[in-house]
């Protein structure tokens, strides 16, 4: 029985769990996300496609293949020849021609071979192209995610702000009506209410503005119960650079060196069987003026012996393109590790600040509650106490609001080296 009831209550709360996980929003969920359902990423199986077509063309330069030709002519003269004793009759001014050609690819020197592999790194940097604008979505989803975690630390706080007043509100009007305080002192914590209560406003208005903005992003939708975590990462602050980018110039480096190996391969021997069946008039023999068939076999070997340097110079041009693309390669990583460094500064600014906001806390935590004592006992007024409470809420905030901005800096600094 015992075991029915929690079967029965498992079946219950299934539902609770998978309620509360699509409320959980986890940044790497985002980036999946984001990325699968952003436009740009169709095109990585159309490019697929493309490659595999182009693929199976090169796989049919070794097959044989067929062509068929016509044609019909008339000419001012014909070959002839005259002899008194020869009975040979005169061909005719008017020829006709059918043929199907048959040609065989015995050995191409390698070319086959050498543009597929150039169609494999094409490949390779046609996806390392949308792989890096893909990157630059994690990027705008972090600015996005961490900017809506501040607001809603923002609004927790603002609300216990507002809890705050409110008590006091309370304790103040009781000693309003024992004549300990004046009622301009309520006036002033409604004032302050109301103050607070328009930044909640300003507070909640953004979060909606960056769901929105989320939403579009990862075609999913977020509500004021969604429940963004905030990430825990362990980092190595010497971690080497492995963005997209690195990839794509490696990637066209690759193609460039095949591209200078193919043109070398073009020089290479080829060899060649054909063959053609027709029928026209005449046939093979020339002297006959009859229609008849014919065919030929054989062989042919094409060898490119001198190009007038034409090769070499193909070569060092994609030399020269070789060192462009290492110098935009260099320019890059230095670009990168100039941000690196500056992500490590505003982590350790981030670390020292934390260390501080707390003490500050502590700090003002015993001064607010001496201020509290003193408004009920009517020996400061409500602004003077109001002063004290802004300056633990802010305390707050800044701690708050540095611990995510740690966190964000760190997830960056990943983020930028591409790790």
């Amino acid at each position: 029985m015992k075991q029915f009831i929690f079967f029965i209550c498992s079946l219950c709360f299934v539902p609770t769990l998978f309620a509360q996980s699509t409320d959980t929003l986890f940044l790497d969920d985002c980036y999946n996300n984001a990325i699968k359902n952003y436009p740009l990423y169709e095109q990585k199986e159309l490019h697929k496609l493309a490659s595999e077509l182009r693929m199976k063309n090169y796989t049919t330069n070794y097959l044989p293949t067929l062509d068929f030709n016509a044609q019909a002519t008339y000419q001012s003269d014909v070959p002839g020849i005259d002899l008194p004793l020869a009975n040979i009759s005169k061909v005719s001014k008017d020829q006709y021609k059918a043929s199907i050609d048959l040609k065989q690819v015995i050995y191409d020197g390698g070319l086959t071979n050498s543009h597929k592999k150039i169609e494999k790194a094409d490949f390779d940097v046609r996806e390392n192209r949308i792989d890096v604008e893909l990157y630059k979505l994690k990027e705008r989803l972090n600015k996005i995610y961490f900017y809506v975690l501040l607001l809603k630390e923002n609004e927790k706080l603002l609300n216990t702000e507002i809890h705050e007043i409110n008590e006091r509100k309370k304790n103040v009007e009781s000693s309003v009506k024992n004549g300990v305080l004046l009622d301009s002192n309520v006036d002033v914590l409604e004032a302050a209410l109301l103050k607070t209560n328009q930044q909640l406003i300003d507070v909640i208005a953004g979060e909606k503005a960056a769901f929105l903005m989320l939403q579009d992003y990862i075609k999913q939708p977020i509500s004021e119960k969604s429940v963004f975590v905030l990430p825990t990462i362990d980092i190595n602050l010497c971690d080497s650079i492995k963005r997209p980018e690195n990839r794509l110039f490696d990637n066209e480096i690759t193609k460039l060196d095949l591209t200078s190996k193919l043109i070398s391969k073009k020089r290479n021997p080829k060899l060649f069987g054909f063959g053609q069946f027709g029928y026209g008039r005449p046939g093979l023999n020339m002297l006959s003026n009859d229609f008849d068939t014919y065919y030929i076999f054989g062989a042919k070997l094409s060898w490119n012996i001198l190009d007038w340097k034409n090769s070499s110079r193909q070569k060092d041009e994609l030399s020269i393109y070789k060192n462009i693309v290492n110098t935009q390669k260099r320019t890059f990583e230095k670009n990168i590790r100039i941000v690196l460094d500056k992500e490590k500064c505003e982590i350790e600014k981030f670390e020292k600040l934390i260390e501080s906001d707390e003490k500050i806390i502590k700090l003002r935590t015993k001064i607010l509650k001496r201020s509290a004592s003193k408004l009920e006992n009517g020996v400061i007024t409500s602004t003077d106490y109001l002063v004290d409470l802004n300056a633990e809420t802010q305390s707050k905030i800044d701690l708050k609001t540095h611990k995510i901005r740690l966190v964000q800096s760190k997830i960056n600094y990943l983020t930028i080296s591409g790790n």
